[in-house]
């Protein structure tokens, strides 16, 4: 359950927005057969342009699923 009123003092009002996508899933290891992640072998324009004009960032901890359950 969510406190609202302890969410409340969580943010500020601004007025610039922001999006903060959780791409689960896509530290994929490489095949064997062709050397690379399924990430690496995929055709995705929208998320390559997203990338180049955003300010990405790579986390390694915590596990997703403690990110997940944090959201």
């Amino acid at each position: 359950m969510i406190d609202l009123d302890v969410l409340r003092d969580c943010y500020t009002s601004t007025p610039s927005k922001i999006v903060m996508l959780v791409v689960d899933g896509l530290g994929g290891l490489a095949r064997p057969d062709t050397g690379m992640s399924e990430l690496e072998q995929a055709k995705i324009p929208n998320l390559d342009a997203l990338a180049r004009m955003s300010a990405c960032g790579l986390s390694t901890r915590p596990s997703s699923g403690t990110i997940h359950s944090s959201i």
